[in-house]
């Protein structure tokens, strides 16, 4: 087994959090060297001091996309924290409609993962409106191509967690059921996209036709203080005036400057862009 020293997790440490804002803390060295071990061997390097001048100075893209497909934890499920999706069916959405009755409504979901969080929203939103394709664009956006893939396809595994709180009536109805997967049915797929993407490069989000609710839940937690500080400056950059930023229960923004306003929606905390 290769060990990692102190100065190669600096190293390591500090210049995937530039690229990417993923930051681990000096009590996860121990997960980071086995995140990353498999890169060395794959590599043929023989210690992380080598492996970190690969990555800065001659990286290919496939390297960099490996490493963050390795380091990104992608463990979600269908109707995560429900109370935020619900709030955005019953109340958002309706009042957004009613305020812009023949536009567009833009769903970003920031680091989606395999896609769970914008297909619970798509299922949700799909009984509530008779059309949704027409007036609703949900768009999902992760840093890992693996996790991207997984969501284009919309096929998950029966024996995983991701249907820990989807009842069999909802799996009935909105899957097709295989011998070991659950697929989801095209009309939920029809007005969800996924593509790769970094959340700290500004090609990733859409500048000119902005969002109108950003979902960015159990995200945030592995950034640091700066890179989350960024990322908050960035969200209010692409939102529409007026537009919703949704992060999990256990997070907030009191750590960082915000000119977001604190909103309650039906027992649930949001951020409105003033």
């Amino acid at each position: 087994m290769i060990l990692i020293t102190d100065e190669e997790f600096k190293l390591l440490n500090d210049f995937i959090a530039q690229k990417c804002g993923i930051y681990y803390h000096e009590k996860q060295k121990y997960i980071f060297q086995q995140k990353l071990v498999k890169r060395l061997e794959k590599n043929c390097l023989k210690d992380f001091k080598e492996y970190y001048y690969l990555l800065k100075y001659n990286p290919s893209l496939e390297e960099l996309q490996q490493l963050y497909n390795n380091l990104t934890v992608n463990e979600t499920y269908f109707f995560r924290e429900k109370e935020h999706p619900i709030a955005l069916r019953d109340l958002i959405i309706p009042e957004m409609i009613k305020s812009r009755p023949n536009r567009v409504i833009k769903i970003l979901s920031a680091g989606c993962s395999t896609g769970e969080e914008a297909y619970s929203l798509s299922i949700l939103l799909h009984n509530k409106l008779k059309n949704p394709e027409k007036n609703i664009k949900i768009i999902g956006i992760d840093i890992s191509q693996k996790a991207v893939e997984i969501a284009l396809s919309a096929i998950y595994r029966k024996i995983s967690l991701t249907f820990r709180s989807t009842t069999p009536d909802d799996i009935k109805k909105y899957f097709n059921s295989e011998t070991e997967t659950h697929n989801l049915k095209d009309n939920i797929k029809s007005f969800v996209k996924f593509k790769q993407g970094n959340l700290f490069e500004e090609k990733t989000f859409d500048i000119v036709d902005k969002y109108d609710v950003i979902f960015c839940r159990n995200v945030m937690i592995y950034f640091s203080k700066a890179h989350k500080q960024q990322l908050i400056d960035t969200f209010y950059k692409v939102l529409n005036p007026q537009g919703y930023l949704i992060v999990s229960h256990t997070e907030n923004l009191s750590d960082v400057k915000s000119n977001f306003s604190v909103i309650k929606k039906d027992n649930c905390f949001m951020y409105q862009k003033n």
